[in-house]
């Protein structure tokens, strides 16, 4: 699938008003994943999409380098904030719908582990708490 294609299915699937939008909440997805994948995991995700989706790659909070240790990681509540905010959306429940989407329409790109490892985010989309909450200490 072409960057157009794909940016029209974020924005149709999403309800965004344009592709400006599209862009803006799929950057902040794909910056929200940076943050909470793991450092191999992450450098999947950005080598999958460079080239034509190097503007998603541009993310607003500083030096996305994927933390070591799991307790460090942005976790799904953060992540679902981080989206909401940069992307304009109202409400969480709306952040999570787009997350899904973003990850679907992005899957196209990437090789099968790597889809893989998406679905597993998508999946856990709306259904995490917090590891630190939790004391996961890895």
């Amino acid at each position: 699938m072409r960057r157009e294609e794909i940016l029209e299915r974020i924005r149709r699937d999403g309800g965004l008003p344009d592709l400006d939008r599209a862009i803006r909440a799929a950057r902040a997805v794909v910056c929200g994943l940076l943050d909470r994948l793991s450092p191999e995991e992450a450098d999947n995700l950005r080598a999958a999409l460079q080239g034509d989706f190097d503007d998603l790659l541009q993310c607003r909070h500083p030096a996305h380098v994927p933390p070591a240790r799991a307790r460090d990681r942005l976790t799904e509540p953060e992540m679902v904030r981080r989206v909401c905010d940069e992307s304009g959306l109202p409400d969480p429940g709306a952040a999570r719908r787009l997350v899904r989407i973003v990850l679907g329409a992005l899957s196209d790109r990437l090789g099968e582990e790597e889809r893989q490892e998406l679905a597993n985010v998508a999946r856990d989309v709306g259904s995490l708490r917090s590891r630190r909450e939790e004391g996961d200490d890895e």
